[in-house]
């Protein structure tokens, strides 16, 4: 193997690009990397730039950083997301080496340097990521299923032999997937009969402009209260989620005041991985004092329900918010989505702190 050379993207390595991700795929990867530069690398709150690995002509991997800020207990720090490392390595032995020259000189452009999603902890990435003394966890999985049916129908990772497929299709087919899973549900709502009375108290609206002065009102009052989290005010928030898209956004208020916001989707999928051709709902984002996460993630809850969703999913990594869920119903299931932080990031994060993390962190609400 010939020298790896690691540098920014160019349009003239899109042909390249192009081959390489074709043998990715003829190796059975199902990830590509982007053939063209980044058009837009940096705006008003993030900044981004891909890199190529190089072997003379030909491109054996890529990789991109992310540059946004995060506050650290109030403390801002512009710290970088490591989006999409991908080595041919995946697919050639010879090219094994590869990944760790990406996370190495990924390390030495920004130290302060973080992964997210990866697939889960038992990953060659967070794997490999922890061997190198970074910090790797798991963000757990939440969801709640509304039509029993459907769920069974399409959670692919539950039918993976012909009679649970059978089984699967016949709790469908007579009702018995509906009724199971909303007696689960509302077993697990009531975990705490807390949850009712604070939820009662409180009104939502969607948010049909800019998140406006209210958003970052919230930001400051409430920032100090997360040891890490992205910074979240109106300016991060308008160009994350802009208005006219598909993005549902409500704040929520009590006696006239908002006390957080919402972030979700509603997606119609097709021959899904995971969840088939469900209608899945998610909650992509939200913030707010920990202690009014549940009024926050019930407001998003009502809105996909009566949208007439299948499933609504989401991972937190705080457990304020962990637990708003599970009072709500939620169920916890096996996470595919890990946080994996360098050692000098590591430094500024307090051991076992809850971190405030979701999809709206890293690269965002991808495939929902």
């Amino acid at each position: 193997m010939a020298r790896i050379v690691i540098h920014e993207h160019s349009k003239e390595w899109a042909p390249a690009v192009c081959l390489f991700n074709e043998r990715l795929d003829a190796g059975g990867s199902e990830f590509s990397f982007p053939e063209m530069p980044a058009e837009n690398r940096e705006t008003q709150n993030i900044s981004q730039i891909r890199y190529l690995a190089t072997e003379g002509e030909h491109v054996r991997g890529g990789f991109i950083l992310k540059w946004q800020d995060f506050s650290f207990g109030g403390d801002v720090h512009r710290i970088a997301h490591l989006k999409l490392p991908l080595s041919e390595g995946i697919v050639d032995k010879k090219y094994a080496r590869v990944g760790l020259q990406i996370v190495r000189q990924a390390l030495k452009t920004e130290p302060l340097l973080f992964c997210l999603g990866m697939g889960g902890v038992d990953r060659p990435l967070p794997t490999m990521l922890a061997a190198l003394r970074w910090e790797v966890s798991e963000v757990p999985f939440l969801f709640r299923a509304n039509r029993g049916g459907a769920f069974a129908r399409n959670i692919l990772p539950l039918r993976t032999t012909p009679g649970r497929r059978q089984a699967f299709d016949l709790a469908a087919a007579t009702g018995a997937a509906h009724v199971g899973l909303r007696a689960i549900h509302f077993g697990q709502s009531l975990r705490r009969l807390r949850f009712r009375a604070i939820t009662r108290s409180v009104k939502y609206e969607s948010i049909d402009g800019d998140f406006g002065d209210r958003a970052d009102e919230l930001w400051r009052c409430c920032r100090t209260e997360y040891p890490m989290s992205a910074v979240r005010d109106a300016s991060v928030l308008n160009e994350l989620y802009p208005a006219n898209t598909a993005f549902i956004r409500l704040r929520v208020i009590r006696d006239g005041y908002m006390i957080g916001w919402v972030v979700g989707l509603d997606s119609q999928l097709v021959d899904h991985k995971q969840f088939g051709d469900m209608r899945l709902g998610s909650i992509v984002d939200c913030f707010s004092h920990p202690d009014d996460s549940a009024e926050v993630t019930h407001a998003m809850t009502q809105v996909l329900r009566r949208r007439g969703v299948d499933l609504i999913i989401s991972n937190q990594a705080h457990s304020a918010w962990q637990d708003a869920l599970l009072d709500d119903g939620y169920l916890e299931g096996p996470s595919n989505f890990a946080f994996a932080a360098s050692p000098k990031l590591s430094a500024l994060i307090s051991p076992q702190s809850p971190l405030h993390l979701n999809r709206g962190d890293g690269d965002g609400p991808i495939n929902l």
